[in-house]
């Protein structure tokens, strides 16, 4: 089922997107 494995690229590039927003607001 590649929609099964779409979602979890989906959530993994969301979750890299969120930590390198907290990275840019934290100024780390």
């Amino acid at each position: 089922m590649p929609r099964v494995s779409w979602l979890l690229v989906e959530s993994r590039t969301s979750i890299l997107q969120s930590i390198c927003l907290l990275r840019l607001v934290t100024g780390v």
